[in-house]
C-alpha cells in the first residue's frame, strides 16, 4: 500500500480484519463515505474525511462485537504461543549446562512479559466486545 500525500483534512482511519468478506463488503463501506485504501493480507484499511462528528465505522452492536472477535482471537493466540515459549526456554535452559542458563531465563522472561502483555490486551479487547 502507498498513501498519498494531500491537502490538509482530518480523517479517521479504520484497520478491519476480513478474513472472507462478504461480496457486497467494499459498496457497503464506500455506500457510507469510506475510501478503501487498500489491503494486505486479511487487513483492509479505510478512511473517510469529516469535520464535527468523528464518523464510525461500525454503527452496530453486532459489527462491534464481530471486529472485536477478530482481533481478539489472534492476540490471545499470540499470548499463549508466548507464554509456551517461555516455558520451553525456561525448561531447556536448567536442561543445559549453566553457562546457557542466564540467556535462556532472560529469553524465557522476555517471552514471558510478551505473554502477560498480550494477554491483557486481548482480555482488554473482550471485555469491549462484551458492552
Amino acid at each position: 500500500m502507498t498513501l498519498q500525500d494531500g491537502g490538509p483534512a482530518t480523517y479517521r482511519y479504520v484497520v478491519d480484519v476480513q478474513g472472507r468478506p462478504r461480496p457486497d463488503y467494499l459498496t457497503t463501506y464506500q455506500d457510507f463515505g469510506w475510501e478503501h485504501l487498500g489491503r494486505t493480507s486479511n487487513i483492509h484499511l479505510w478512511r473517510r474525511a469529516y469535520d464535527d462528528a468523528r464518523p464510525e465505522a461500525f454503527t452496530d452492536a453486532d459489527s462491534l462485537r464481530a471486529r472485536s472477535r477478530r482481533f481478539e482471537i489472534p492476540v490471545a493466540v499470540v499470548a499463549a504461543l508466548c507464554a509456551v515459549g517461555a516455558v520451553v526456554q525456561v525448561v531447556v535452559g536448567f536442561a543445559m549446562d549453566a553457562t546457557d542458563l542466564t540467556e535462556h531465563v532472560l529469553t524465557g522472561g522476555l517471552l514471558g512479559v510478551m505473554a502477560v502483555a498480550l494477554g491483557l490486551v486481548a482480555r482488554q479487547i473482550g471485555k469491549a466486545r462484551e458492552r
